[in-house]
């Protein structure tokens, strides 16, 4: 595994990890809010084993990368992320990739579509649309963090992410690292969004999973399986919640690795 980095055109160091054969077909595996490119370690091998090349970013204000001098919603947006992402394709020297995104990874995905740059794309605990206020968002964030202990915080929202242990341990961890400034501006973001438009107007292969245990997103789900049912393939994971990946490996690894290779 090589950890690669560029620096955005905003000054912010991007972090991703490049596993597998250089002339490998490339597979991108985005993370969530809060979460790491390390989620991917054991399903990056999965993949490697299979030829194909794999890329781990870590999403700004995350993990290994940086953190923008000015924190709020305006260094966080999704075209900003998408920027990065594109900036990322450019530093690793390819043009097409196979995109799964979980979470914050899949909205970036979903907002990458208009660039044409999809083999496919997978999502999964992403919802196509989220319908609130941003402003409230990240005020309640960042009230939440005022009035409770991180640690408290942490605990609460893994017991949205998952009910399988070790899973739910590795997202408080997450959480807990990961700075509750960053945490706010990326909840006022993503909070009010809505990607219904350039799913139907796409015409990449795209994957839904709709993660049964997911009771973080779980209930925007129903306007999202509306559109995906006329536009992707949609599998249901029964034992998947929201980093299904994670809950439900085997499950998981089925569905995607063999959507991808039909591709």
């Amino acid at each position: 595994m090589t950890e690669r980095s560029f620096v955005a055109d905003d000054g912010v160091r991007i972090v991703y990890d490049d596993v597998g054969p250089a002339d490998g077909v490339p597979v991108v595996l985005c993370h969530g809010l809060t979460m790491e490119g390390g989620q991917f370690r054991e399903t990056a091998q999965a993949f490697v084993a299979k030829g194909y090349r794999v890329l781990t970013p870590d999403l700004r204000g995350h993990a290994r990368s940086g953190v923008p001098t000015v924190v709020g919603r305006e260094t966080f947006t999704l075209a900003r992320f998408g920027a990065d992402q594109l900036a990322m394709l450019a530093d690793a020297g390819v043009d097409k990739v196979h995109w799964v995104g979980n979470s914050l990874g899949g909205i970036v995905g979903l907002s990458l579509l208009p660039a044409g740059r999809f083999l496919s794309l997978t999502t999964y605990g992403t919802s196509y649309r989220i319908g609130l206020n941003g402003r409230f968002a990240e005020f309640w964030v960042k009230l939440s963090y005022w009035w409770l202990r991180p640690r408290l915080i942490a605990w609460m929202m893994s017991w949205l992410v998952s009910r399988h242990g070790p899973t739910r341990r590795y997202v408080a961890e997450r959480i807990v690292a990961t700075r509750p400034d960053v945490i706010a501006a990326i909840a006022g973001v993503v909070a009010g969004y809505d990607l219904r438009p350039l799913v139907e107007g796409a015409h990449t292969p795209m994957l839904l999973l709709d993660c049964r245990k997911d009771w973080l997103v779980g209930w925007t789900m129903w306007s999202t399986l509306r559109v995906a049912r006329r536009r992707a393939r949609v599998v249901e994971l029964k034992g998947g919640g929201h980093c299904a990946d994670l809950d439900a490996p085997e499950a998981w690894r089925q569905a995607v690795m063999g959507f991808v290779s039909s591709r």
